[in-house]
């Protein structure tokens, strides 16, 4: 992360270089005299010469290219347009714009857009540079500022220090910090995030204040929610992971339980993450009704009442197999909503006791049935060769974590 870091630092480095170019050649110059317009062929052949970056226009015309003081108004060029000291307006050419000062409207280039401050709209068919842009900046390719609130996009990639608003990349977005929303079609990667960030593919983060969504997240310090296929975080202070491979580095969370239930007659459970969420694997077998293999997979909440006890809810969903694993006559799951509560023997040992609501669906082609045991059913109803029973269950177990 301190690498992505370094080449944030890089890249806005070489912005500031970029747009203060114009004020280290000519100097700063704060007073400009006004006059209503100028044209020019290329700096300097046009109506005000050389004088032209000691004036203010209204309207300033660029058949190829122009230089002047500011713009108060329009600014036009075929290829492109420097302007020293900032644009109110609208400031349009066919390749590049550059301005060593203040953008007040709108700045729009075929290729490019440079702009030491920016409040409005700054686009560029490529590339789009400013150093504090309040409003939007948008990039055909890449997008890179200082300072943004508002909306940050590019086609392909983005680069931000501080960003208040909404930044968004068909590929890629890097920032130091992130308030508000973040979204790539392939990876983000930042420093620090208030809000929420999705990613087509990848996550980074040093530190996660609200939620983070990818197929893989990887995140230093989490107090919020990262959900996904794979995360790896380092601590979570508040919060959890939500994720199919939770790998948590400092204070995990893991516990084995041997467990009896009517739904899962005898399943051994391993249970992995934070204790603010984690990932629970399940393998079983029934034999009560029908012999069946089961295999599961859930969601499972772990949180003190008291000295000896601790609230243990769980979300997981087991699918049924035959002895011999042919499944084509009939599948089977169901879905189960433990309300669990869990009783410590000992600082490593606890026994766990746990209500359950259901919901178990069948599906039958060729009129098979296999029969799972239930604690109680509520309701059973048929649809075609679809079977769905509602019910309670109950499940004790042995844990040791």
């Amino acid at each position: 992360m301190k690498t992505t870091c370094n080449l944030v630092c890089a890249c806005l480095a070489l912005l500031h270089q970029v747009t203060n170019v114009a004020a280290q050649e000519t100097g700063t110059r704060n007073e400009l005299r006004e006059f209503p317009g100028q044209m020019s062929l290329v700096y300097p052949l046009g109506t005000h010469g050389r004088q032209s970056v000691e004036h203010c226009f209204n309207v300033s015309l660029n058949l190829l290219t122009g230089r002047v003081g500011a713009v108060n108004g329009l600014e036009l060029g075929g290829w492109m347009n420097r302007t020293e000291q900032g644009v109110r307006g609208l400031q349009a050419a066919g390749i590049l714009n550059m301005s060593g000062g203040q953008i007040v409207g709108v700045q729009t280039g075929g290729i490019g857009s440079i702009a030491g401050n920016a409040r409005g709209l700054q686009a560029g068919g490529i590339l789009a540079l400013a150093d504090t842009v309040k409003g939007v900046q948008i990039g055909g390719i890449f997008s890179t500022v200082d300072h943004l609130n508002g909306l940050q996009a590019a086609g392909v990639f983005t680069v931000s220090g501080n960003l208040k608003g909404l930044q968004i990349a068909g590929i890629s977005n890097l920032s130091h910090a992130v308030k508000g929303l973040q979204a790539a079609g392939i990876c983000n990667i930042n420093g620090n995030l208030e809000g929420a960030q999705v990613a087509g593919i990848l996550n980074v983060n040093d530190t996660v204040r609200g939620f983070t969504a990818g197929v893989i997240n990887k995140t230093q310090v989490l107090r919020g929610v990262s959900f996904g296929l794979v995360t790896i975080t380092d601590t979570i202070e508040k919060g959890g992971a939500v994720a199919l491979v939770n790998i948590v580095k400092r204070g995990r969370y893991a516990a084995w339980e041997l467990s009896f239930a009517d739904y899962a007659n005898v399943a051994v459970s391993y249970k992995t993450g934070g204790k603010g969420c984690y990932t629970i694997y399940t393998l079983g077998a029934n034999f009560l009704e029908d012999r069946m293999w089961i295999a599961g997979i859930g969601l499972g909440h772990r949180s003190a009442l008291s000295d000896r006890i601790d609230l243990n809810p769980e979300l997981v969903s087991y699918s049924y197999f035959p002895e011999d694993f042919n499944v084509s006559g009939c599948t089977t799951f169901s879905t189960h909503l433990n309300l669990g509560v869990v009783y410590k023997v000992s600082p490593r040992l606890g026994i766990s006791i746990a209500p359950s609501v259901y919901c178990l669906n069948a599906d039958r082609t060729d009129k098979k049935e296999y029969r799972v045991s239930s604690f109680s059913s509520w309701h059973t109803s048929q649809s075609g060769n679809t079977k769905t029973k509602i019910g309670m269950g109950l499940s004790v177990g042995l844990n040791l974590w």
